[in-house]
């Protein structure tokens, strides 16, 4: 005859036994849930900013790809003279960097190199980049139709402080004209005016 009370306690302390086991695993198991969590919710994030990027850079993304090339006036007797300038899009999306070479008599040397970055606080494009010499070059970009001014702070090497604006016209989508201006007893003063082509 099967005693019932002594197989129901028996039973009892089993299930006892299982579920202080089973509670011991609830604390792990519910950090891994919420990890899973996290990451789905995460992924689901990144899918709807994936699925509706917005550019803040898109006044300036005609730069991308291919190299530009820009010719600089010389002299009969002075070394032919051009700058080239790459741009391409940071891993991130978040950022166009550049590379510009001075091209003397055919021979490339690195001149700057440098970023476009959208400040969401002050809600324009800004820039930084620095000359093959250290000087450091801060400053943003106003949008006015096809041209594009870059208001510019260059410190160089020694600590000295110039103001310089360059303006960027972007006629089509092969071509722009930048003119640079320094500042020079309260005056803007054109330096230079380069016309622009992309090559493949």
């Amino acid at each position: 005859m099967v005693d019932i009370e002594n197989a129901a306690g028996h039973s009892w302390a089993k299930i006892s036994e299982f579920n202080c086991s089973i509670m011991k695993f609830i604390p792990g198991l519910f950090w891994v849930a919420l990890a899973a969590l996290s990451v789905v919710s995460g992924a689901a994030a990144d899918t709807q900013t994936n699925a509706t990027p917005v550019s803040t850079l898109a006044p300036i993304e005609f730069l991308v790809g291919g190299t530009w090339h820009g010719d600089l006036a010389y002299a009969t007797n002075e070394p032919k003279m051009a700058i080239e300038s790459k741009f391409e899009w940071t891993g991130n999306h978040q950022g166009i960097r550049f590379d510009s070479t001075w091209v003397i008599n055919g021979k490339g040397f690195p001149y700057s190199s440098g970023i476009y970055m959208w400040n969401p606080e002050k809600k324009q494009i800004a820039i930084v980049y620095n000359d093959a010499k250290g000087a450091l070059t801060e400053g943003s970009v106003e949008i006015a139709g096809p041209v594009l001014l870059h208001n510019l702070r260059e410190v160089d090497i020694s600590g000295k402080v110039e103001m310089v604006q360059a303006k960027m016209t972007h006629l089509d989508a092969q071509t722009f004209i930048n003119e640079i201006y320094t500042l020079t007893q309260g005056h803007w003063q054109k330096i230079v005016s380069v016309r622009y082509a992309r090559m493949p």
